[in-house]
């Protein structure tokens, strides 16, 4: 059985802790150290009322004690889901919980995030345009011409590209030309340019 809270109760006290009653348990002798709450209802409520026991009878104490003493299923069934968020209220991940919006950016997946320093800005993001990401004149911005592709693409998608030009303006298939030649030379440097953006 789960112990609700008993690893608390044989904490020693503080260096300046002064005992001022012996023990609880009936026939001790022995200083009252260690606290114990009453009830689960103490506890709840914060009252200040505690069993005081020595290190023996305060380990007894807790190996029998039982936060859920003289609960019905239903009301630990519900104790028990309330303490997977530590007894606070939780939302569904993306509903609005009462804070202001601020610099929240929207994700891949729909949802907000908080960014007030942009650290999460992506210059390469796909709702930048071309032109911004890669000026026409950049070796990327030709590399993506060459292999006929559009930014962004998976390797996957830039390997299966690169096969088919290859394949298709392959010098053996053209009889050998210059043209044949000086076009793998460009599809060869245009897919390591690329392969580095994926």
């Amino acid at each position: 059985m789960f112990r609700k809270f008993s690893q608390w109760f044989d904490t020693p006290p503080g260096k300046n802790f002064v005992s001022k009653d012996v023990c609880e348990h009936p026939g001790c002798q022995d200083e009252g150290v260690y606290r114990a709450p009453k009830s689960r209802y103490h506890l709840e409520s914060g009252v200040d009322d505690w069993h005081w026991f020595c290190l023996i009878h305060i380990r007894d104490y807790n190996a029998k004690w039982n936060y859920y003493t003289n609960m019905s299923e239903a009301e630990i069934e519900k104790e028990r889901r309330a303490d997977v968020t530590w007894q606070r209220p939780s939302w569904p991940l993306g509903s609005a919980s009462g804070s202001e919006k601020g610099n929240a950016q929207s994700t891949q997946f729909g949802e907000s995030v908080q960014d007030p320093f942009g650290l999460f800005n992506d210059p390469l993001s796909s709702s930048t345009p071309l032109t911004e990401r890669f000026p026409p004149q950049s070796a990327q911005a030709k590399a993506l011409v060459t292999l006929e592709l559009s930014y962004p693409f998976s390797q996957n998608a830039l390997r299966q590209q690169y096969k088919a030009l290859v394949k298709k303006h392959h010098p053996d298939t053209h009889g050998g030309t210059p043209e044949a030649v000086e076009a793998l030379k460009c599809i060869n440097e245009a897919y390591e340019i690329l392969k580095r953006l994926v």
